[in-house]
């Protein structure tokens, strides 16, 4: 099984698809290098034998091609989110195009 944990952030939800899909594979997807940081950590300490294996991938998803900005909630790092208004230029794009550039097999997700 694949999961595509999209804004993985710090990983919570990569750490409990590593330990529910066995032998599996998650894509954990974060443009924020601090909270990338973050999250090769919780991989690390989640990672064994019989857990899916994780990768992170350092880019935003959006359901158009083009540039954004990423939003650096200063109050809750828990609530970066691709903005308008703010902060740091991210590449973004939908699957077909910017997913196999990583590696990922566009034809597994849904």
């Amino acid at each position: 099984m694949m999961v595509l944990d999209v804004g993985a952030n710090v990983g919570l939800y990569t750490a409990l698809a590593m330990h529910h899909c066995p032998y599996g594979r998650v894509f954990a997807i974060e443009p924020h290098a601090e909270s990338q940081s973050f999250l090769r950590k919780t991989i690390m300490a989640n990672s064994n034998p019989t857990n899916a294996r994780a990768e992170v991938f350092d880019c935003a998803a959006s359901d158009h091609e083009g540039r954004a900005t990423l939003f650096l909630n200063p109050d809750n790092k828990d609530d970066n989110r691709l903005a308008r208004d703010t902060c740091k230029l991210f590449e973004i794009g939908t699957g077909p195009r910017v997913w196999p550039s990583y590696g990922l097999p566009c034809s597994a997700l849904a």
